[in-house]
């Protein structure tokens, strides 16, 4: 493929490799004006963050930023670089929503995100089903990923639907519309050889003292607060709190000796019999179909309608 190389006053664009979403994450480091408040926002990690915006920087050959400890401070020409993208970033969002309004984009394809649960399909399959029932013919793409990509492939319209945790949805944020759809039973996952296998219910209570294994899906910061306001509400110390990068590896380390994983049922794929799966008393967490909350009105109508 030929290079395209169109020179202006000594610019070459050919030479500049930048896309849509170095511009945007630029323009809201620009707003927030702090590394670390952007990138939880942005729903990515600080360093990918600073790489994107030395990245830019490098191939616009413009100092975007003057830099001090915590806090970034827009240059001059960062700043007419920012008002500038704003105005074509919120163009170019309004031209394709006008697009697939008019070219009924989605009607013949779906993508759906959902948490990495070992058993993922058991849970999806009766909502994939109201799809297939109310758009017969429709391809549904499943999207199995993390917290944090799921939120990117939503935000960055890689993805039309997703099932997320509710205490995992950004809070402050006002792209998301949401709707509650069923509340999945917070379980204790503890070896055989436990003395609380001996247990068919347990109380949060129960818990203090033990070291607890918890999901944590690439930094997933809501989730962390969830559940230390929940030890602090039911007045329980845990021995020590592990996050671990997915289930599959916190039920790995029960079957060690390493500690308890806590959970929801439908994540964990109980490996052989040495393992117990207990519910833990009037706890649990609620699930929710995630959209943008500028999806056209008719396709928001066929999610509540499948999310019944």
């Amino acid at each position: 493929m030929r290079k395209i190389d169109l020179d202006f006053n000594g610019i070459s664009v050919g030479d500049i490799d930048v896309n849509l979403k170095h511009l945007y994450y630029f323009t809201v480091v620009a707003e927030v004006g702090n590394i670390t408040k952007a990138a939880k926002e942005l729903y990515v990690t600080q360093s990918m963050l600073s790489k994107n915006l030395i990245l830019l920087e490098k191939q616009l050959g413009v100092s975007l930023f003057k830099r001090n400890h915590h806090n970034l401070e827009v240059t001059r020409e960062g700043r007419f670089l920012y008002d500038k993208w704003k105005t074509q970033i919120k163009a170019f969002r309004n031209d394709i929503q006008k697009a697939r309004e008019l070219g009924h984009i989605g009607v013949d394809k779906i993508r759906i995100g959902c948490f990495p649960a070992l058993n993922v399909l058991d849970f999806m399959k009766k909502y994939t089903d109201r799809v297939s029932e109310k758009k017969p013919g429709i391809f549904i793409e499943i999207l199995r990923m993390n917290n944090n990509r799921l939120f990117e492939h939503l935000i960055s319209e890689q993805a039309d639907l997703i099932f997320a945790f509710v205490q995992d949805i950004p809070t402050g944020s006002d792209s998301y519309e949401w709707k509650n759809i069923i509340r999945l039973p917070l379980v204790a996952l503890v070896r055989e050889e436990d003395p609380l296998a001996e247990k068919e219910q347990l109380s949060f209570e129960d818990l203090a003292g033990k070291n607890i294994l918890l999901n944590d899906p690439g930094g997933c910061i809501p989730r962390k607060e969830w559940f230390f306001k929940r030890c602090e509400e039911n007045h329980m110390i845990p021995g020590a709190v592990t996050m671990v990068n997915n289930d599959l590896t916190a039920e790995l380390n029960v079957l060690n000796g390493h500690g308890v994983a806590v959970g929801i049922s439908c994540v964990y794929g109980k490996i052989g019999n040495s393992v117990k799966e207990i519910p833990i008393e009037n706890e649990g967490i609620d699930v929710a179909g995630v959209w943008l909350k500028k999806t056209p009105q008719d396709l928001k109508e066929f999610y509540h309608a499948i999310l019944e």
